[in-house]
């Protein structure tokens, strides 16, 4: 039970039955990705499109529906102390006839595990290092007794040493907010104690509260929810990377990876901090880790863990063989003009200004053909087979082993350093040149359940983006009932009418206009992952 003197379940109910949190996914907790990291590990997990998957602090549980859209043949269950949220779910899944998908609202106390049954997959986002003690161990308790023999878990938490400095901000926060008891009067309270504090010198590198200046600034101009719940719930406990792996060891559990691979990558910090690193971690992934998390201050952690008989198969760094069932996605461009097949070293670049060098013809082929169907996938074999057959020249078995080679070192690269994504089933996201656009149909089902205006939205790759009134509009239109030049027509009535503004140097007549904008906003969709092939 809860510790004398410490929120009741009744206060923390209360918090989020107040203010939900918001509509969000979270990339790196969908089973697609925990699925294919673990298979990276040497542990891969169940089938993902007929897996069970169990959703821990599911809020409204817009985490699990774009999964279960996706993957009819799932059964997912989500769980939450807030009614308010687990009714907004409800009604959301029976809006749009998603049978596949069961919220129920519980306290984590209070569950018996074994009438929830087995899963392959669990997941626990925002929720250990925001509820209790009891609650914690009752979170670890459910995952020990309800994954299945072959299943992973993922868990995501606030560590330190990152938390160190946010830690100073929650507590000045609730120095000046903390005995409002009204939530939204609380975070403008908050918000207001934020503001001081900028004033104060958190915006002078010199300042002593200069550390504190990134936190402050994403906080205040967060969403009201998020620093409700991240800064003033009356637990946010935080802790060190081996305090959570150890915590999980006591209930049987191990640990397998982090669901975001390329952190666990030295190298993504330097070679000489890499060097150092594995001089004094070896293959320790659990020493490692800890030793990266204070080379990065590292704040947040999404780790992955499975039954601790399984710990014995887990591999200490990823298995490049594996690479061989995954679908890959990656956006780069040249940086230096046009791409030469000359074997002349070029610069290739992605949206996150993260560089790398390629001379091979091989791999300049490869990543133009990754580009040409982002955020749509390919595969290995397809990558290779496309690059084999662009080469001039020999196409003997000697070449194609030196470009198997190559092509299977670029995606490890790619991977590990997080510039391009994979799964083990493919994402067929669509282009913007299709001369019958269509919007994804789970896009488009999850755009119904939102109300007019801009908001965000989930994405063929579980992201949560970002939706333009424009966009939310023509997601609804572009179910194969139009083609490309009755669009252009619809985008020119809409310049017409002043709902749409044209981007500066854009000339021409009102048809040339038209088809611009109309491009604009296809490529826009299309980069989103909006779009069906």
């Amino acid at each position: 039970m809860i510790q004398t003197g410490s929120p009741t379940t009744e206060s923390i109910r209360h918090r989020y039955d107040t203010m939900p949190y918001g509509n969000l996914t979270h990339t790196f907790s969908a089973p697609e990705n925990i699925a294919t990291v673990a298979s990276l590990f040497g542990v891969p997990g169940p089938e993902v499109a007929t897996a069970r998957v169990l959703d821990l602090g599911c809020a409204a549980g817009f985490n699990l529906v774009p999964f279960a859209l996706r993957n009819p043949g799932a059964r997912c269950v989500g769980v939450d102390l807030s009614g308010v949220q687990i009714a907004q779910g409800i009604e959301a899944a029976r809006k749009i006839g998603l049978g596949n998908l069961e919220l129920i609202e519980a306290d984590l106390l209070e569950i018996e595990p074994e009438k929830l049954g087995q899963f392959d997959y669990i997941i626990a986002h925002g929720l250990y290092s925001w509820v209790p003690p009891a609650v914690q161990q009752a979170m670890f308790d459910i995952i020990t007794r309800c994954l299945a023999p072959e299943g992973v878990a993922y868990v995501s938490y606030n560590v330190y040493p990152g938390w160190k400095s946010k830690e100073v901000l929650r507590d000045a926060m609730l120095l000046h907010a903390g005995n409002e008891t009204d939530v939204g009067k609380q975070v403008a309270s908050a918000r207001s104690m934020m503001e001081f504090l900028l004033r104060a010198g958190g915006g002078n590198p010199g300042h002593p509260l200069a550390p504190l200046k990134e936190h402050l600034e994403k906080a205040r101009n967060a969403a009201f929810e998020y620093v409700a719940h991240e800064y003033l719930e009356p637990f946010n406990q935080p802790c060190y990377f081996r305090e959570f792996v150890e915590r999980a060891g006591r209930h049987g559990l191990s640990f397998l990876s982090e669901a975001q691979v390329s952190m666990m990558y030295p190298p993504n910090y330097g070679e000489d901090i890499a060097g150092w690193l594995h001089g004094v971690a070896g293959e320790d992934l659990i020493k490692l880790g800890q030793y990266m998390d204070f080379v990065v201050n590292r704040t947040f952690r999404q780790t992955l863990l499975v039954h601790a008989d399984r710990a014995g198969t887990v591999l200490p760094k990823p298995d490049r063989k594996a690479l061989a069932n995954m679908h890959f996605a990656a956006r780069l461009r040249c940086v230096d003009d046009a791409v030469r097949m000359d074997g002349s070293a070029q610069q290739f670049e992605t949206p996150a200004n993260q560089r790398m060098g390629a001379t091979l013809s091989c791999l300049k082929q490869a990543m133009l053909r990754l580009s040409e169907v982002f955020p749509g996938t390919l595969t290995r074999d397809e990558l290779i087979e496309f690059a084999f057959n662009a080469q001039a020249g020999a196409k003997d078995a000697v070449v194609r082993d030196v470009l198997v080679s190559a092509i299977d070192e670029l995606l490890e690269y790619l991977l590990m350093r997080g510039m391009s994504r994979a799964w083990q089933v493919s994402v067929a996201a669509g282009t913007a040149d299709a001369q019958v656009p269509l919007s994804d149909p789970n896009v488009r089902t999850l755009a119904s359940l939102l109300p007019e205006g801009p908001g965000v939205i989930a994405n063929a790759w579980h992201d949560t983006v970002d939706l333009t009134p424009l966009e939310r509009e023509l997601i609804s239109k572009l179910d194969g009932s139009m083609d490309r030049a009755a669009l252009v027509q619809y985008i020119g009535e809409l310049i017409a009418a002043g709902k749409i503004g044209l981007r500066t140097g854009v000339a021409g007549d009102a048809k040339t206009q038209a088809q611009a904008a109309t491009r604009a906003v296809l490529n826009r969709m299309a980069y989103k992952g909006f779009l069906a092939r």
